[in-house]
This record gives C-alpha cells, sequence and structure tokens, in this order.
C-alpha cells in the first residue's frame, strides 16, 4: 500500500524522483507556526536588522574609553571598523554565492551564532591584546556579511505573492539602520552611567536579546519557497563574468 501511495506521487519533470508533499499535522503549535510564518519572518529579520546595527556601533559609542582600556591611538581604534568593513566586503560575495545553493536557515543560524560568540567574546579580552579585539571584529563583519545578503532575499522569496505587504516589510527592515545606530549610542550612554569605570558592559546587552532571536529561528522560522531558477543560470560562468565586467567598468562613482 505504502509502494502504491509513493508511486501515485507525481514526479519532478524528466526524473523518477517523487515530489515530496506536504504531510498533514495534528499538533496544534506546528498549525500555528505555519499559519503565522509571515509574522515569524518579518519579526526576526526586522529584528535582527536593528540589532545588528545596534552592535555594529556600540563600540564606536564608548570608543574613547576603548582607546584609553587598551592604549591605543585615535588612527589604530579606527582600525577596528576598518576591519570590519574588508571583512564585510570580502566575504559577502561567498555569503551571496551559497545563499543562492543551500538552506539559508543554516546560514542564518550560522551568522548568529558567530555574531554572538564574537560580541560576547570581545567583551573580555584583557589590555594588552588589542589584536584579540580587532579579530572579534573582523569575525563580526562575516557573520553580519552571511546575516544581511540573505535577509532581504528571503522577505522578497516569503511575500513573494504579496508585492505590497512586501515594501512594508522592507522598509520595516531598512529603518533598523538608523534605528539601530540610535540605541547604539543609548547603550553607550547607559552603561556608562551604570559602570563607569567598564565599558565593555556595553557590548553584553544586545548579545541577551540576539540570542532569543536565535532561539525563534530554531522554533519559529521555515525556509520559503525560492522563485524559480535554473541552476544552469546560476551556475553559468560566462554570465557571472559578464555582469563582473559591467560592474568594473561603470563609471557612477569615478565621475565627476
Amino acid at each position: 500500500m505504502i509502494q502504491d501511495l509513493h508511486e501515485s506521487r507525481p514526479l519532478i519533470a524528466g526524473t523518477q524522483t517523487p515530489i515530496e508533499l506536504p504531510f498533514k499535522e495534528n499538533n496544534k503549535f506546528q498549525k500555528f507556526k505555519h499559519k503565522n510564518q509571515t509574522f515569524f519572518t518579518a519579526f526576526i529579520l526586522c529584528s535582527l536588522s536593528v540589532l545588528n546595527v545596534t552592535d555594529r556601533f556600540v563600540v564606536s559609542s564608548v570608543l574613547i574609553d576603548v582607546q584609553k582600556f587598551f592604549n591605543v591611538d585615535k588612527s589604530t581604534a579606527g582600525l577596528l571598523q576598518t576591519a570590519f568593513l574588508l571583512c564585510y566586503m570580502a566575504f559577502s560575495p561567498l555569503n551571496g554565492y551559497l545563499g543562492d545553493r543551500i538552506n539559508r536557515k543554516y546560514l542564518l543560524v550560522f551568522s548568529l551564532v558567530l555574531w554572538i560568540s564574537s560580541t560576547v567574546a570581545g567583551s573580555y579580552i584583557p589590555a594588552d591584546k588589542f589584536y584579540l579585539f580587532v579579530l572579534c571584529r573582523c569575525l563580526f563583519g562575516v557573520a553580519t556579511a552571511s546575516f544581511e545578503t540573505i535577509a532581504v532575499p528571503i522577505i522578497g522569496d516569503r511575500f513573494m505573492n504579496n508585492q505590497k505587504l512586501r515594501n512594508k516589510i522592507l522598509l520595516i527592515f531598512c529603518l533598523g539602520s538608523p534605528l539601530g545606530t540610535g540605541v547604539s549610542y543609548l547603550i553607550g550612554i547607559v552603561s556608562k552611567n551604570a559602570y563607569p569605570d567598564d565599558w565593555r558592559f556595553s557590548m553584553r546587552i544586545t548579545p541577551i536579546y540576539t540570542l532569543l532571536v536565535l532561539i525563534a529561528v530554531f522554533v519559529g522560522y521555515e525556509e520559503p519557497v525560492r522563485e524559480l531558477i535554473s541552476i544552469e543560470q546560476l551556475d553559468s560562468t560566462e554570465e557571472h563574468f559578464s555582469i563582473t565586467k559591467h560592474l568594473y567598468f561603470t563609471n557612477v562613482y569615478l565621475d565627476n
């Protein structure tokens, strides 16, 4: 009987592989999760947008204290942001490539674990190990690249059939940048008042909320159906080269 059911299922075009049909779920939580998946996705990604920018600029909000703690000048302290941006820029294409080919939930979990670990670890670096603090900011840059390169495509796929709602969610997601910047400096002020002699407390606040979102990813997030595209289109080396060449010779940032 099981074999008959298996054979009666529709096959993937051009193959003998049956299409996996959704199973009937009796679990009330599972039904609730499926019904409210759009809310879960919007909540998770928009929350992470705010938290990411907050963690990105929280060091800048206490930069003078960082300089005094590590006994470095302004130029050396500026290396923190430079290191973050270089790693963010270097790993974004790789994460975008992986995001087109593997389950993006794995990338999201990886980015959150690395994000939380690098931020918390950075708050425990001793005063004579500034290079380790720079390394933590580099790892945070990798985590940010992994998150931001897949967040917008996930929103696009989740709200594929509702363009108006998708635009609203993208607007809220983008508001995370100015909102997160303001929150980061607010955290700097609050932590400075609460712990005047320890700036590192400012880096230990947002990881708590990021951990809660990570739990929400495990519990409530499901990978949305991707917009259909053939693997031949993804792996077209000639097309990749053509696009890269076009971008290289675009003079938008070069014209006076």
